[in-house]
């Protein structure tokens, strides 16, 4: 019975896992834009504008993010990667990839999810950032 009992959780808890994962913001219109909070920049950041950054953040006030994908191609000078964020702030951990960036390397910004006033799924356009 015990076993029946954690596989019914198990179960449960996948499902709930596949739920959330139907949130795509990719499946969604782009209809908002987004941006660093206290980065100004546009497609191009200097290596000290890369130690700024912190946080996303909705260029409309009404619309908050709640998950992001970011991509860091470095070409062969690293293995870079593919991460998502659940929030609009990077971890720590994160934040020491981003450090790590280097001249010419690219961070591209995409399936950008929020919600509005509504309580309503939006998405975000994509971007990115050469580093200059």
């Amino acid at each position: 019975m015990k076993n029946i009992f954690v596989l019914f959780l198990l179960i449960c808890s996948s499902q709930l896992c596949f739920a959330q994962a139907g949130e795509d913001s990719c499946g969604i219109t782009p209809k908002y834009a987004a941006g660093f909070d206290g980065i100004t920049a546009k497609g191009m950041l200097s290596p000290e504008d890369v130690l700024k950054i912190k946080k996303l953040k909705s260029e409309d006030s009404g619309v908050k993010i709640i998950r992001f994908t970011y991509l860091i191609d470095c070409g062969e000078d690293c293995e870079g990667g593919e991460r998502t964020v659940e929030g609009d702030t990077f971890s720590e951990e994160d934040l020491k990839l981003l450090q790590g960036m280097k001249s010419r390397n690219v961070l591209s910004l995409y399936c950008l999810l929020g919600k509005d006033k509504k309580g309503e799924l939006v998405a975000f356009k994509p971007f990115l950032y050469y580093i200059r």
